[in-house]
């Protein structure tokens, strides 16, 4: 694999602590991109973390503030 080249066709979970995503699981496109939704009825901090393939934990988590 070559540096800085997407991630194709790769297979990426979120998990939160708080709301409801529109999806758990999406496959990457050709720009190695996916794109989720989070919505809550709920005030709070939501902290989202991305799993890829289900085998490797990304070390960077997302929060959201919902007021």
């Amino acid at each position: 694999m070559k540096k800085n080249q997407p991630l194709n066709n790769k297979l990426v979970s979120l998990t939160t602590t708080l709301g409801q995503l529109d999806a758990q699981t999406q496959t990457t496109d050709k720009s190695g991109k996916v794109t989720f939704n989070i919505t809550s009825t709920q005030t709070g901090i939501a902290q989202i973390q991305a799993k890829v393939d289900n085998k490797v934990q990304l070390k960077q988590s997302l929060t959201v503030k919902f007021e």
